[in-house]
């Protein structure tokens, strides 16, 4: 019998309990929302953090529904179920829309025709009016063909927005990590 060591653990870093989640208002709990969501996306583009990504939205989308709260799957399940349940701003159409794209992202697929609608409503939906969540979307629907000091510019923008509302969560390191792949290319 052979023992491996667990090298990854599933479970939200930002909200380990249900009172961190009132810590958040309805403004920012969307803003992070949204903003974790674009990153995860960005990160399921590369090939050198596409499996972590993959991996994510494989257990943001486990039980099929968003209806409770529960810390062992990750920060993008908890905001998703913050935005569904807590505070009513997803509607359960678009509720069924983000999950089918987390299926189809966990299998490693990214369909622009799929995403990028989704997240246009989604802007109107939560009353995103940030120019960076903007330049971040439109850079991530057609991140291969951005340059590299755009791709840069963006990176950097995601990691000042996801700074405001959480410094421990899981996402950040994976943002480094393309980061410096392009530093290298700049």
């Amino acid at each position: 019998m052979t023992y491996e060591l667990i090298t990854t653990l599933s479970e939200s870093k930002t909200f380990r309990t249900k009172n961190a989640l009132m810590k958040f208002s309805k403004e920012e709990a969307e803003r992070f929302f949204y903003t974790l969501l674009l990153a995860h996306f960005i990160l399921s583009r590369d090939e050198d953090t596409s499996k972590w990504a993959q991996q994510e939205f494989s257990r943001a989308a486990t039980f099929g529904n968003f209806d409770y709260f529960r810390v062992s799957i990750n920060d993008l399940y908890v905001l998703t179920h913050l935005m569904t349940t807590v505070h009513d701003s997803i509607t359960k159409i678009m509720e069924a829309r983000l999950y089918r794209i987390y299926r189809l992202m966990a299998r490693g697929h990214f369909i622009r025709s799929e995403v990028e609608p989704v997240c246009l409503r989604l802007e109107r939906m939560l009353d995103i009016t940030d120019a960076q969540l903007r330049v971040i979307r439109r850079t991530m629907v057609d991140w291969e063909f951005a340059s590299p000091a755009k791709r840069k510019m963006v990176l950097h923008y995601l990691r000042l927005n996801i700074r405001k509302y959480s410094f421990v969560t899981e996402t950040l390191p994976f943002i480094d990590i393309l980061d410096k792949k392009e530093g290298r290319n700049v």
